[in-house]
Formats: C-alpha cells, sequence, structure tokens
C-alpha cells in the first residue's frame, strides 16, 4: 500500500535517534587574602551549550517535531571562603551555582523494554514542543565544612550542605496501560539539606610515618524535598503525568551513604604489596516516582564488598587479585502502596566477580 509509506515499517532502521552536545567554556577567579588566616576566592564561569537531538520513533503524535534544538548562554558565580584556626584545622564555606541539561537517554522517547520494566525518554525537557519552556535546571550549592588535619595523611572533617534545584528532571511510572518509566519536570523545586562526615587515619606507620595500614571513612546523611505538579499532555507537551500528592523525595537520592576503605601497604625488602578493602552501602532510594494511584518503585539497600590485592614483583612483574560484589547482596525493586502492601517486582543478583591478572612492564 503506497499510502502507508516507508516509516517505521517492520525490517527498517526505526526507533533511532541522534543527539549532539557543545559546551564551550571559560572561568575567571582570583585570590585575595585580607589577612594571614583568611583567604576568599570568587570565581565566574561562563558556559555557551548547544545540544540538539533527532529522533525517529513510533507511536509520537503527529504533531510531535522529531527533534529539540538549544542554545543558552549561562554565566555561573562561585566563591569559596577558607579561615585558618590554627596550622592543623581549617572552616570553609562554598556557594556555587551550576547546571544540569538532560542526557540524551532522557530525551530521546525511545523505549527501552525490560523484563519488568520500560523505560523511555521525554524531549519535553527541552522547552516543550514549542521550546518555549525550561530547557534545563539550576542549582544552587551551599557548604559549610570543619577540617582538622591531624598528622600526615589523616583527616577529620565534618561539613555541612544543602542544594537548591529549580525544575528538577524525576522519572516517573506513566499511569497508563503500559506503565512506562519517562522523565519529567515534575515540580518549580526540590530542597537538599544534609550532613557529611570524613575520617582517614593512620592505624600503623613505618619509622619514616608512612602508612602501613590506614583507614578511610566517609558518610552522609541527606534529606530531600521537593513540590509535585500535574502535567498534561497537549499543544506544548508530548506526554502528560498526575500525582495524588503534593511533594515527595528526590528520585534516585538515598537518605544514608557509606564509604569505607582499609589499606594494608607493608614494605617486605624488596617486595611492596598493596591490599585494599572497599565497602559501601546506600539505603532505600526512590528508583521511579509512582504517578496517579501507582505508588513509588523503590529500591532496596545494597551493601558491597570488594578487595583488591596489588603485587609487583620485581622490576616488570605485577599480578593483581581483584575479587567484587564480595556480599552478592539481592537487588531488589518494589513498588509501594499497591493495596495488598509492598510489591517486589523484581529481585536479582549480580553474582561474585574474581579477576587474576598478570601484567610485564618494558
Amino acid at each position: 500500500n503506497n499510502e502507508i509509506g516507508s516509516v517505521n515499517r517492520p525490517g527498517l532502521p526505526d526507533n533511532s535517534y541522534q543527539g549532539n552536545l557543545d559546551i564551550h567554556a571559560s572561568f575567571l577567579s582570583a585570590e585575595w587574602s585580607p589577612t594571614d588566616k583568611l583567604l576568599i576566592v570568587p570565581g565566574l564561569r561562563a558556559e555557551s551549550v548547544s545540544q540538539n537531538i533527532e529522533y525517529d520513533v513510533i507511536n509520537l503524535p503527529p504533531s510531535d517535531p522529531g527533534f529539540r534544538d538549544v542554545y543558552e548562554n549561562i554565566f555561573l558565580p562561585s566563591l569559596n571562603v577558607r579561615y585558618s584556626l590554627n596550622d592543623d584545622s581549617n572552616i570553609r564555606f562554598g556557594f556555587s551555582n551550576t547546571v544540569s541539561f538532560p542526557e540524551f537517554k532522557e530525551v530521546a522517547p525511545f523505549v527501552y523494554e525490560g523484563v519488568t520494566q520500560r523505560f523511555g525518554g521525554n524531549p519535553d525537557l527541552f522547552g516543550g514542543k514549542n521550546g518555549d519552556g525550561v530547557i534545563y535546571s539550576n542549582i544552587y550549592n551551599f557548604d559549610l565544612k570543619y577540617e582538622w588535619f591531624m598528622e600526615r595523611g589523616e583527616i577529620i572533617s565534618v561539613a555541612a550542605f544543602g542544594k537548591l534545584i529549580h525544575n528538577p528532571v524525576n522519572r516517573v511510572i506513566a499511569a497508563d496501560a503500559t506503565g512506562t518509566q519517562r522523565f519529567f519536570r515534575t515540580g518549580e523545586q526540590a530542597e537538599v539539606l544534609g550532613v557529611e562526615v570524613e575520617m582517614r587515619k593512620n592505624l600503623l606507620t613505618d619509622d619514616d610515618e608512612n602508612a602501613i595500614l590506614s583507614l578511610g571513612l566517609n558518610a552522609a546523611y541527606t534529606h530531600t524535598n521537593q513540590d509535585l505538579r500535574n502535567i498534561e499532555a497537549g499543544d506544548n507537551n508530548t506526554f502528560g503525568t498526575t500525582f495524588d500528592r503534593d511533594s515527595d523525595a528526590l528520585q534516585g537520592a538515598s537518605p544514608f551513604i557509606i564509604n569505607t576503605d582499609l589499606n594494608y601497604s607493608p614494605t617486605f625488602e624488596n617486595y611492596n604489596p598493596k591490599a585494599t578493602l572497599v565497602f559501601s552501602y546506600f539505603s532505600d532510594r526512590i528508583s521511579a516516582l509512582g504517578a496517579g494511584s501507582l505508588g513509588n518503585i523503590v529500591e532496596k539497600a545494597v551493601p558491597t564488598l570488594n578487595f583488591i590485592w596489588k603485587n609487583p614483583i620485581g622490576e616488570h612483574f605485577e599480578a593483581n587479585l581483584n575479587a567484587s560484589n564480595l556480599l552478592d547482596p539481592n537487588i531488589t525493586l518494589l513498588r509501594e502502596n499497591t493495596g495488598n502492601g509492598d510489591v517486589i517486582i523484581r529481585e536479582y543478583n549480580l553474582g561474585i566477580n574474581i579477576g587474576i591478572t598478570l601484567k610485564y612492564k618494558f
């Protein structure tokens, strides 16, 4: 049938997209020390951003143009202040204005078919069909930190931080028969508040105060909140979504994050092995916001343990052992508020990966 044409017929290269991103930037900063203890570093970054995407995807409204093209000149100020309490400790304050443009996978309406979920992008993130809306998220970052340098290679720091995100992007479950997850600018503003503790301590040193056994720790607690608004599909929006609540936590943000490592670097004459045990953990986080009457999809907490052992042998050889994901935790996704409690929609394991490599350096 000649009236059908040759676009998106079976066997043809349909459901494709091509994107391009160009960023030209310059940065200006200065250092000012009004006293021996105070250092002030203001800065200004100028960016020229050009991003476009073209796509040929089935099941889009005929009114969709099949491309988006955005261009923006942005000026981003920053300020860093350091005050030295004494030779071993500082107080730091930082402010910066940053921006976040969508990734191509968040914009291209191409749908990825998973085992239990469907993911697709949303070209409306580039200002809607008419291109006269919001095209990036504007972010204001603040932090206040106290740091104490105990001995060589040792530090303890405590920081409070915050972010204001204008027009944040979240992955949302579409309230339709397919349940496709797409990306939307779901509200006007999101707030992030948190505290962070960092420590690096030498547990054992040699006669030259080089670390033989050391411990590192980084832990953070973060509280997030954002307002939610309904988005109607129509003249300027390709896709729409609705919410049965006015606010929620940010998608992808874990309240608790912990990273710690134990390093052992002994010296036996000409033999200098190095062993590192790395543990990380993130608490439950929203994988996709629920829309309509659908509850959120939540990724349950995951602990990870990796071991790395490097063994230089002479001047040329190196034998290494790498064992990753030793705890092999369950990766669990569940849907909240189904009427029958929380329901697991996917659960799997990544498995333990152990590898040995032998290197020769010429």
